[in-house]
């Protein structure tokens, strides 16, 4: 694919934020499908690339092209609704600005009183929701 790359020649990567990028060949030291001896220069730095365009750790997949490429967008999962439940102990307490107090064990409601308030009741409570994964 590269076999023929010269100094000076412009090659495209893509990057992660979709747009892809431009880059120049800068050195050409040997051209072989397991060497990386084709330096290019980006905004970010000179990397190395194989015949194939493939970069080191990549060798599998070529990372530049002659031209821009659109790359296949990634397959979405279908999000589906999962219920969820929660359950636990509340104190219920008499002072009106501190009512109640959730906790996930009833040894720890009882540890756990506020000592400035009188403790109506310890209630066990279950909930359930949805959300999507």
């Amino acid at each position: 694919m590269f076999r023929d790359a010269k100094v000076g020649d412009k090659v495209w990567r893509p990057t992660s934020n979709g747009n892809g990028e431009w880059g120049e060949i800068s050195k050409v030291h040997s051209i072989s499908e397991a060497t990386h001896g084709i330096y290019v220069r980006f905004d970010g730095g000179e990397r190395s690339f194989t015949a194939r365009g493939c970069e080191i750790g990549f060798d599998g997949f070529p990372a530049i092209f002659w031209a821009p490429v659109q790359l296949p967008p990634l397959p979405t999962r279908p999000k589906r609704k999962v219920k969820k439940t929660v359950e636990g102990w509340l104190n219920v307490y008499v002072n009106p600005y501190w009512n109640a107090c959730f906790h996930l064990e009833r040894d720890e409601a009882d540890r756990n009183q506020i000592g400035c308030n009188k403790r109506i009741a310890c209630v066990h409570v279950t909930g359930e929701y949805e959300v999507e994964e």
